[in-house]
């Protein structure tokens, strides 16, 4: 009776949705992330004693980086889950959550208080695989809609 099952229900040879160019991206920039925070980090503390940061804009700046790292990390998940279970709602929400991290990585390329040419590139690093895994995650969220 094995033998009568047709070959799209053997899970080895079913056909799959999910992108994996798409996982790959959300899994490198979960380790992404976390060296620009850190990076970041070591670039404020430099900020703070080279340059006269007023102290407000240094505490709004830190929030702003804390905030970036929760809503990336909430961001990788959310679209991971959309990604692994081929369900294009969580895979709008990651790239929903997409737009308001790259308004932040803007604000920090472009509107903190003193931009170095390192978060620049630093910056540009991430806005890069934010924006791969924006268009794929597009890709994804159509394809997923289609199927379901």
């Amino acid at each position: 009776m094995n033998a009568a099952r047709s070959a799209s229900s053997d899970p080895r040879t079913a056909k799959s949705d999910s992108f994996l160019s798409l996982q790959m991206l959300l899994y490198y920039d979960n380790y992404v992330t976390w060296i620009y925070f850190f990076f970041e980090l070591l670039l404020y503390t430099y900020k703070g004693y080279a340059l006269a940061y007023p102290r407000l804009n240094l505490a709004t700046d830190l929030v702003a980086l804390i905030l970036l790292v929760i809503l990336q990390m909430g961001r990788i998940h959310v679209a991971s889950v959309g990604n692994k279970t081929e369900r294009s709602g969580p895979t709008v929400a990651g790239l929903l959550l997409g737009l308001i991290v790259i308004g932040i990585l803007v604000y920090f390329m472009d509107l903190q208080t003193y931009v170095l040419r390192v978060d620049v590139y630093a910056n540009a690093i991430l806005i890069t695989f934010l924006g791969l895994e924006l268009v794929l995650g597009f890709l994804a969220a159509i394809i997923f809609k289609g199927s379901e």
